[in-house]
């Protein structure tokens, strides 16, 4: 598609010279007057220079003509015809400095437009109008370059060349569109992506982290059961220890007691023995 947009536009631009001359004829009234004089020597000067490609020339005596009469409409023209010539090549082969061909376009937009604003003849005011378009064109305005190559048609409805970029136009714009459609609706589909992706991730993160806490309970059951059981187990010892401490004493009392008590027959023993002496 860039191929057949710069080819038609190489065409267009090849049919500005001998338009640019016919507008110049046009324009160069009888006037004795020494401002129209002098705009119509530099104009001739300027198309000169334009008709033999040598674009940066022309630049000076078209400056110098405007100079003279900012307000005039073929000044302006073929001015602002001569910077989208001088300009295209280099933004065609993507060379040049991208401020200064900015710069460039801006200026020869605002002169054809100047021109169309300032110009009665329907022609004239239709061919700026086309040329604007192009600097539209060229700088991918493709929305204001649909609505200038209208507005040449409006003025020109017999125009061809016009109704044909017009056609290429609103075919790039259906592109673009279907093309921005399809970035938003793939843009709409990674979004849900993501946020599918965040969702389940955030569950994820939720079930591991009441694993955790699940596997923390047992965990802290588990320790309160040991602890229970270590206790249980404590005091079950220590009340076999006191029981066999009891029994203990209870034997230490009982042997205590029946060593008293043999102590206390032998007592007795001897003493009857005593008495039968």
């Amino acid at each position: 598609m860039e191929s057949i947009k710069n080819k038609y536009i190489y065409i267009a631009l090849a049919a500005l010279g001998a338009l640019l001359l016919l507008y110049s004829s046009y324009a160069l009234i009888k006037d004795g007057s020494p401002t129209v004089k002098s705009l119509r020597e530099h104009l001739s000067k300027a198309n000169a220079y334009h008709k033999d490609s040598l674009y940066d020339k022309a630049i000076e005596p078209y400056q110098r003509a405007l100079n003279k009469d900012k307000s005039s409409a073929l000044a302006n023209y073929n001015s602002g015809t001569n910077l989208l010539m001088k300009n295209y090549k280099d933004l065609k082969a993507g060379t040049g400095d991208p401020e200064t061909v900015a710069g460039v376009y801006a200026d020869a937009l605002a002169q054809l437009q100047q021109a169309a604003s300032n110009e009665t003849d329907k022609e004239m005011i239709a061919s700026a109008r086309h040329n604007e378009a192009l600097v539209h064109h060229l700088t991918d305005s493709l929305e204001m370059a649909a609505e200038a190559y209208k507005e040449s048609l409006r003025k020109n409805p017999a125009d061809n060349e016009t109704r044909y970029n017009l056609a290429v136009v609103l075919y790039q714009l259906k592109n673009q569109q279907d093309q921005n459609q399809q970035n938003q609706q793939e843009q709409q589909q990674q979004q849900e992506q993501q946020q599918q992706q965040q969702q389940e991730q955030q569950q994820q993160n939720q079930e591991q982290q009441q694993n955790q806490e699940q596997e923390q309970k047992e965990k802290e059951q588990e320790q309160q059961q040991q602890q229970q059981a270590q206790a249980s187990e404590s005091k079950e010892d220590m009340s076999k220890e006191n029981a066999e401490r009891l029994l203990e004493a209870a034997m230490q009392d009982e042997k205590g007691v029946l060593e008293k008590v043999k102590r206390e027959k032998n007592k007795s023993g001897k003493q009857k023995l005593q008495k039968n002496w």
